[in-house]
């Protein structure tokens, strides 16, 4: 009877080591984790059906869920909703969204309301945000070819731990186009610039965690741009490569080789539907068609 109860115990160690690390285990309190989730048009006219009120607060209770630090989304539509998120997540949550940029035109933030903006969401008890802006996009062919294609401009955040000042890092949420690979060959081109760029700044942190729907899958564009930075490295998945439910891998995380060593493991994770036993179907009527992507950081 004790050499089967112990069998029984190894399987069931086995298959918790098997699973999606932190999220079933809850082994996240130290390190730091970054996500990457597109939460599919929130608040938004372009999904089918919109969400209720219990669903929107089930969303925040999952985000909570993750013991993330800081959060990187996509598709944020309506920034009321994602306050609602906010609201419900407690006190220590902060949000950014661009839409609250004064200089940003009357038809970008049309744009936004329709087909969602990248946006940040953190949890100051555990990260300090010392500043978050709307990085510049590319205006061609963009502008030309693809009028407001601008409000998915990438969001950037910078960051320290609470208590440990010192470790400064940068948080940049991005959302590529959806259909023309020359588009996101552009984007890509332009985001690797932009990082070099900040990596040439005086006194800009050399840890940056790059992430989002790059709506493409490595080798396409936007990664042969960005991989030709050899201080980019795009963070192989350690549970599988599906990121959402046409069964590819869009949803990325690429982090400079600088803090790399700080990683728990040189790798991302996916958070599956299954983790909750939830069908696709299931996932999808509330959350999203994409599913989040984090990595942990020991600061």
């Amino acid at each position: 009877m004790r050499k089967c109860v112990s069998l029984l115990l190894l399987a069931f160690l086995f298959i918790l080591s098997c699973a999606e690390p932190g999220i079933i285990q809850g082994r996240s309190d130290k390190p730091l984790r970054i996500v990457t989730w597109n939460i599919e048009f929130l608040g938004g006219q372009a999904r089918e059906v919109r969400r209720t009120d219990e669903q929107v607060l089930a969303i925040a209770d999952r985000i909570k869920g993750f013991n993330a630090a800081v959060i990187a989304l996509q598709e944020i539509a309506d920034i009321s909703v994602l306050k609602k998120i906010q609201k419900a997540m407690g006190s220590s949550w902060e949000i950014y969204h661009p839409i609250t940029e004064k200089s940003l035109p009357d038809a970008i933030k049309e744009s936004m309301t329709k087909w969602g903006a990248n946006a940040l969401l953190c949890d100051t008890a555990k990260v300090e945000i010392l500043s978050a802006e709307m990085l510049l996009r590319l205006s061609e062919p963009t502008q030309a070819k693809y009028p407001g294609v601008d409000f998915r401009s990438p969001v950037s955040g910078v960051f320290c731990p609470v208590g440990r000042r010192g470790k400064i890092f940068r948080v940049i949420s991005v959302h590529c186009h959806w259909q023309d690979s020359l588009v996101r060959k552009k984007e890509g081109v332009w985001l690797r610039t932009k990082v070099q760029e900040l990596l040439g700044t005086k006194g800009e942190s050399r840890d940056i965690i790059l992430l989002g729907d790059f709506n493409g899958e490595p080798p396409d564009s936007p990664h042969m741009s960005l991989q030709q930075e050899r201080r980019l490295s795009l963070l192989a998945k350690e549970n599988g490569n599906v990121t959402c439910f046409r069964g590819i891998n869009i949803d990325h995380i690429y982090v400079t080789v600088s803090l790399k060593p700080s990683l728990r493991k040189p790798s991302s994770y996916v958070i599956r539907p299954e983790y909750f036993g939830e069908t696709h179907k299931q996932f999808e009527a509330t959350y999203s068609d994409h599913f989040p992507v984090y990595v942990d950081v020991l600061y």
